[in-house]
This record gives C-alpha cells, sequence and structure tokens, in this order.
C-alpha cells in the first residue's frame, strides 16, 4: 500500500513535493530502505516547513548519502550510527581534502538530519549532538589607502 503525501507552504499555498512512501518491509534490505526513507522524510520536512529552496535541498541529498556511504562501509545503518561513527566521518572528510567550509556544510546537514531522527523518535539519542564543525577563517578587512580615508 502506497500513500500519497502533499506537502503545502503556507501562506502560498503551493505544492512544495510530492511522494509516494512505500511501507518499510522487514528485509534484509531493510537498513537501506530506513536510510533512504530516513533521508527523504527529512527533507521533505526541509522543504515543507523551512522553505529550503531545491539547490539547497539537493546538496543535502548529496551531502547525506555520502555519509550514508560512508557508514555502510563501516557497516552501520544511519539510525545505528554513534558519536565515534560520526567523529570518524568527519576525519574521512578531513582526509579527503575538503576545505573547512565543505566540511562544515556537510556535518550541519549530518546534525540536521540526526535533530530530525530524534525528534520524529526513529532514534533514541542524538549520537551528533556535540559533533564539531572545523573552525572557519575570516579573511582579514582590506585596509583603506590614505586616499580613502581623506574622502
Amino acid at each position: 500500500m502506497a500513500a500519497r503525501v502533499e506537502y503545502v507552504s503556507v501562506p502560498a499555498v503551493r505544492v512544495v513535493t510530492q511522494r509516494l512512501i512505500e511501507p518499510v518491509s522487514p528485509s534484509p534490505e531493510g537498513n537501506h530502505v530506513d536510510t533512504a526513507s530516513d533521508i527523504g522524510q527529512f527533507l521533505d520536512m526541509q522543504a515543507a516547513e523551512r522553505g529550503a529552496a531545491g539547490n539547497t535541498i539537493e546538496a543535502y541529498r548529496r551531502d547525506l548519502q555520502h555519509l550514508a556511504t560512508h557508514l555502510e562501509h563501516a557497516g552501520r545503518p544511519l539510525r545505528s550510527a554513534t558519536p565515534q561513527d560520526l567523529s570518524a566521518y568527519a576525519r574521512a572528510l578531513a582526509a579527503e581534502g575538503l576545505a573547512p567550509s565543505s566540511r562544515a556544510r556537510r556535518l550541519s546537514a549530518v546534525r540536521q538530519l540526526y535533530k530530525f531522527l530524534t525528534a520524529e523518535g526513529h532514534v533514541v539519542e542524538d549520537p551528533a549532538h556535540g559533533l564539531v564543525a572545523p573552525k572557519l577563517s575570516r579573511p582579514l578587512p582590506r585596509t583603506l589607502s590614505v586616499a580613502e580615508v581623506d574622502r
């Protein structure tokens, strides 16, 4: 049985997304189904409740699929991740040579996903709580020339 779900944003009253949700079966692929469903529900919430733009949703999708792949290689389903798993993921991002801003964006998506999964009751304790993003350096301000000061 598939149920049709429509999310409508208010006050513009427009359909944000439509999905068919298939029942989750306790099959060997159940962890994969849970992961895809969890990420899909999170992205739906971002679009419907927070009004996230399409590009933002796609960036979150890529980032969270990257996390899911990392956890899958470690033999860990998304819902069973531990703080140690997520710290290992953060270290793996650094080892890949990603810029601090890219790592911060990916880890932000991870923290938001687990906050959502905890609120929805899919995980008991948020494993991303306390996950630290890299410090982002800010460029120094440009100094003014004497002519600019005299203006």
